[in-house]
């Protein structure tokens, strides 16, 4: 009676290897979860591997390009800064998996809720205490087929627009752009307030009423797709959880986006459109934040106007057009393609 040939068995598990570095490129966590021989190596000599992606990551960081994905022969590896520390996920080559970002997210947020941050900056090479965060991704469903994990999500979680659930869906790009057009078309901003500010900050030159009205759209695009999402990340993450914008996670933003907030100003907004400009970002803010909103904007408007300014004056022109207005906006990455909302990593 000939034998039948043993099947080899299917794996559940859609991620293969998860690695967690510090941010100094030390191998923190390691597990494998599929074994296969194009992983030999990396089965065979783990921390010389980790130390490999430790050093690149390290250097694509320090030269100001870092790297969020490696495709080599037959795998596939994605990495993300999350905190002090960078998360990896390898997975086969041929995976396709519009959610791995937010998978990546969801495991460091797990991770750095039972492992304090002082216990990573402090490590000093024992992995012991880090282990069991293996049992953890599966529990979690991470590392499972469905959307199991999504419930550990602190945006998902608590009922809130979730950047990375839009940044896999086409359809909620789709619905999330046309519900920031109606909500920006409803914020009204004076026009004087913001032609004085561009005045101000472009003597000598003229300014066209064109400009203006670039300005103020510039403006409201800039608040609404990078600066109102990433307060609210900030405030979720500094707050356990609570999206409350304080004037502090203002002065972090500005301070990050070399954004000067001056202390005395005498252009003021409506009150009113400011608030407004925060439901935007889809944030509850104290009492005394839209006033401190209110002097970033001014600080963003000066900056705006003084690099228009330099494009306007490289041009041989004495007045600042419309088209100085784009090109500071260009500078400054904005794309109206998608909702920029990969807040985690300003």
């Amino acid at each position: 009676m000939s034998r039948k040939p043993k099947q080899k068995t299917q794996s559940n598990y859609i991620i293969d290897y998860v690695f967690i570095l510090s941010d100094t490129g030390l191998s923190i966590f390691s597990t494998t979860f599929n074994s296969s021989k194009k992983y030999a190596m990396i089965e065979k000599t783990p921390e010389l591997f980790s130390g490999f992606l430790g050093a690149l990551f390290l250097f694509s960081s320090e030269i100001g390009s870092p790297i969020e994905e490696i495709i080599l022969e037959n795998m596939k590896i994605t990495a993300k800064r999350i905190g002090n520390m960078i998360l990896v996920f390898v997975v086969d080559k041929n995976t396709n998996m519009p959610d791995l970002h937010h998978r990546i997210f969801v495991a460091g947020e797990i991770f750095r809720a039972k492992y304090e941050a002082p216990l990573i900056s402090t490590f000093t090479g024992n992995i012991e205490p880090f282990k069991p965060f293996r049992e953890d991704l599966i529990s979690a469903g991470i590392i499972l087929g469905g959307d199991q994990y999504v419930s550990h999500c602190p945006y998902c979680g608590m009922g809130h627009s979730c950047p990375y659930a839009i940044a896999h869906s086409e359809k909620a790009i789709e619905q999330e752009i046309e519900t920031r057009k109606e909500i920006v078309e409803n914020v009204k901003f004076a026009r004087a307030p913001f032609h004085r500010l561009l005045k101000t900050s472009v003597e000598p030159l003229r300014v066209r009423k064109a400009s203006v009205d670039s300005l103020i759209d510039f403006v409201l695009d800039y608040s609404g797709e990078v600066i109102c999402p990433r307060l609210r990340h900030l405030a979720l993450e500094k707050n356990g959880g609570k999206d409350r914008v304080l004037p502090k996670h203002i002065a972090i933003i500005a301070e990050h986006m070399n954004i000067n907030i001056p202390k005395n100003h005498k252009q003021t907004f409506p009150i009113t459109a400011v608030k407004r400009l925060l439901d935007y970002g889809r944030v509850l803010y104290s009492q005394n934040t839209p006033r401190e909103f209110e002097k970033l904007l001014v600080g963003l408007v000066t900056k705006i106007g003084k690099e228009a300014k330099y494009f306007a004056l490289a041009d041989n022109r004495k007045t600042v057009l419309p088209i100085d207005i784009d090109c500071v906006r260009d500078r400054l990455f904005i794309d109206h393609r998608s909702p920029n909302l990969d807040a985690d990593e300003f």
